[in-house]
């Protein structure tokens, strides 16, 4: 008997949690961030939660969404010192985020959108090409 499935859904929330902390701190340190105005140009976290969410679908949306929540949290108030308010709203937004993109992908493709089967000479865009959209199907 194995372990219940909350448990592999706090482990995922855990894990994205942390991706996503991570990846917003590097983000913040790097060369894209403006001290001064307290703005990042490029926001990798964004790119990595609806990737996840894309990639794992709607059956791991609540681990996923948990996760950046966190994660979306504790940036604004570990490292730049905002107060609890202030990364609340960030946190909600940041949430916001990935869950919109990957409404509009499942809207466009589908809720089974997948990308494109690898062909065998291992051509990177045949990997990455998504299907037409239902609007553009015949």
């Amino acid at each position: 008997m194995g372990a219940p499935r909350w448990v592999g859904s706090i482990g995922v929330a855990a894990a994205v949690g942390v991706s996503y902390y991570l990846a917003a701190y590097v983000s913040l340190s790097g060369l894209f961030f403006y001290r001064s105005e307290g703005v990042t140009v490029f926001w990798a976290a964004a790119g990595i939660s609806s990737g996840l969410l894309i990639g794992f679908g709607s059956r791991a949306r609540w681990p996923v969404v948990a996760g950046v929540f966190v994660g979306a949290f504790l940036i604004p108030l570990v490292v730049l010192g905002r107060d609890i308010w202030l990364s609340t709203i960030f946190a909600i937004c940041d949430t916001a985020e990935p869950l919109i993109i990957a409404g509009l992908i499942a809207r466009s493709f589908g809720e089974g959108f997948a990308t494109a089967p690898p062909k065998d000479d291992g051509a990177v865009p045949a990997m990455v090409a998504p299907r037409k959209p239902k609007t553009l199907r015949n």
